[in-house]
């Protein structure tokens, strides 16, 4: 067994308005995770604008990274999980 495939993963998906779907971008991660052998902890999903990190999924998601709930998380693109920058976004807490 590879170190990946002993790796518990998150995914995050968010998308800014609910006119929009989450599903497109949780589906093919999900694939993804599954074609290289990860174990998914949870899908985090957030309607929200990435340019604050006040969302609610989003901080569930970083408290629980904390608790060591999970060792990796998945996003469809960088700008899924944040648009504050790359400093801030590298020094998520």
């Amino acid at each position: 067994m590879s170190v990946l495939q002993r790796m518990k993963t998150a995914i995050y998906v968010r998308v800014s308005t609910d006119k929009q779907e989450v599903e497109n971008q949780s589906q093919q991660l999900l694939e993804f995770a599954n074609k290289r052998g990860l174990e998914v902890y949870k899908i985090y999903k957030d309607i929200a604008t990435g340019k604050s990190s006040n969302r609610e999924e989003f901080n569930t998601m970083i408290s629980e990274a904390h608790q060591k709930k999970f060792d990796a998380i998945l996003v469809w693109s960088l700008d899924r999980l944040s648009m504050e920058g790359m400093v801030k976004t590298v020094h998520l807490t």
